[in-house]
């Protein structure tokens, strides 16, 4: 499951816009110690140059533009973005850019010592990066610019890539920042530093997902889903369940590739949805007794009867019916959106 983020949607467009003219103050001011010309600015006030020992080829290749562009690369860019800057603004050849990749694949204790050289002057890079890219400074709750306010711009219910946890953003009455989704970079902040804050690189995630099951892997687009750009099509991907000795309850919930497209697949094994679904076979549990309590006739049941009167559409009685959303595009709204429509639909308790 992979709820698709809508790049060019009014939520996606307002929230890119408020964190690239932050972030480009942000990482700018801690480069060189210089402030913009916007006297409302409230980052660069806060923010100091920092000691990031980094080149003077990088620091001139990193001017506002530069670094504007770079946090607001769209996901099918993000690479080539990386590339430029190694062949443009390092000393490093694109070819070693290459190598250091397919290096970092390797099982540490299996690298060769050239290998293990490589990538510990490319980590070099990367801490440097990191402290003007400072993804550490903006996940501070004090900073005027933070991750809770991308987070409540972009608004994600659930989480992106497996539609089964909260990830709701929480701050009280008098700002108490409490909860808020995690923010998966796609591409690896201590790997690729100079993507640590690229808006599309920041995906709204449950601790599952960021921390447990994708950690530090490097994906690319074309060959893993990437939720700014990739939008999964029914047909792509569909719930369904059987019956299993191996489980509590007898039952377990299984993915079918109807398409057998195989960036789908690899990027739902890759997320492990399969089995995280499958401790929650309770869900499909209560579907199953809903078809064998009222055949096929469960939602004319309750139409008729308990919400009879009233002037409810068949988007809100199933809502009411399922706790879920009907709508493809409103998935990211309830845990298991999908799960439970396609669940359904194969049990003839809702059609098309």
């Amino acid at each position: 499951m992979m709820i698709y983020l809508y790049p060019d949607g009014l939520i996606a467009q307002q929230a890119i816009k408020i964190h690239a003219s932050n972030v480009v103050c942000l990482v700018y001011k801690r480069l060189t110690g210089v402030s913009c010309s916007d006297s409302d600015c409230k980052v660069c006030p806060e923010t100091r140059k920092v000691k990031h020992n980094l080149s003077k080829r990088i620091q001139r290749y990193l001017t506002r533009s530069k670094i504007d562009e770079i946090v607001r690369a769209k996901p099918d860019f993000l690479w080539e973005v990386l590339e430029k800057f190694y062949s443009s603004a390092t000393h490093f050849h694109l070819s070693e850019f290459n190598d250091y990749i397919n290096f970092l694949s390797v099982k540490e204790s299996n690298r060769s010592i050239p290998q293990k050289r490589l990538i510990r002057r490319f980590n070099n890079l990367n801490i440097k990066l990191l402290k003007v890219f400072s993804y550490s400074t903006f996940i501070k709750k004090e900073k005027k610019y933070n991750a809770y306010i991308l987070s409540s711009k972009l608004d994600r219910n659930t989480c992106t890539y497996c539609n089964r946890n909260y990830t709701n953003t929480v701050v009280s009455k008098d700002g108490e920042k409490i909860i808020r989704p995690q923010f998966d970079h796609w591409y690896p902040k201590k790997k690729l530093s100079l993507l640590a804050l690229s808006f599309y690189n920041l995906i709204p995630s449950c601790s599952t997902c960021n921390t447990s099951i994708k950690g530090d892997q490097i994906f690319k687009t074309g060959i893993y889903l990437h939720p700014y750009l990739d939008k999964i099509n029914n047909e792509d991907l569909k719930f369904s369940y059987k019956y299993s000795s191996e489980t509590k309850n007898g039952l377990a919930i299984k993915l079918l590739y109807p398409n057998n497209d195989h960036v789908v697949k690899r990027t739902m094994e890759s997320y492990k949805i399969e089995e995280v679904y499958n401790a929650h076979t309770e869900e499909l549990k209560e579907l199953l007794k809903i078809k064998q309590a009222y055949s096929e006739r469960y939602l004319s049941v309750l139409s008729a009867n308990t919400f009879k009167g009233l002037k409810i559409s068949m988007e809100e009685l199933y809502r009411l019916a399922f706790g879920v959303y009907y709508n493809e595009k409103d998935f990211g709204k309830r845990p298991f959106s999908k799960m439970k429509k396609d669940i359904l639909k194969e049990l003839n308790i809702v059609r098309d």
